[in-house]
This record gives structure tokens, sequence and C-alpha cells, in this order.
């Protein structure tokens, strides 16, 4: 079981990165109950668990240049782990966040960019 989404941003790939790489902003944007893992330039990790979540679950940011900007993407795994039915409103919700927090993310990076 996966959560993927993605989004354009209208930025280059150099400055989505720079930008993502302000964990303090990021953890602010995303959650205090996360850890930042591994970058290898192109993608990063974090590890992330809810107060409420009974394990640990890894999202995987990747960024993807193209000529007019950078694709963001997300996967968010680790939901094999949970019991069915609490993945499955896990996932709905957490999905669900996804999609409002990669526009908070679009935002925050778009408009630094500007500044």
């Amino acid at each position: 079981m996966k959560i993927k989404e993605k989004i354009y941003i209208y930025e280059l790939a150099h400055i989505v990165w720079k930008a993502l790489n302000q964990k303090e902003e990021i953890i602010k944007l995303l959650s205090p109950h996360i850890e930042f893992k591994e970058d290898d330039k192109k993608s990063f990790l974090i590890l992330w668990k809810k107060e409420n979540w009974p394990v640990e679950t890894a999202v995987r940011f990747n960024i993807y240049p193209e000529p007019a900007g950078t694709i963001l993407e997300i996967s968010h795994t680790g939901w094999e782990d949970f019991p069915p039915e609490e993945a499955r409103i896990c996932i709905i919700e957490t999905r669900k966040y996804w999609k409002e927090t990669l526009e908070k993310l679009k935002n925050f990076i778009e408009k630094r960019a500007i500044a």
C-alpha cells in the first residue's frame, strides 16, 4: 500500500531542492513528528510517526526537472504494518493531507523564489 502524489512547481529543480532542504521550515509545514534520514540531490527520505499511529511510515520526496519547472513527487509507504481497517482510514486521511500539503509546499517554494 502506497500513497503517491505529485505537483508541478514553476521553479527550477535546484531552487526547489534548496527550499526543501530548509529543514526547520519543512518541519513547520509538514509535521513535528518527522525525521530526515537521507538525501541524494534528487530525493530524500523522512520517517514519520504520528502519535496515534502504531508504526513509523516513510515518505520519499523526488524531484524531476522539467523545461519550465519541477515535478515534486511523494511516495508514502509503511501502511502494510497497520491493522487493515486502520490502514484504510489513515491512507484516506493522509492522501487528503498530502494533496493540501503539496499545494502549501508549492506556494512556499514559489513565493520564496520571488522574494
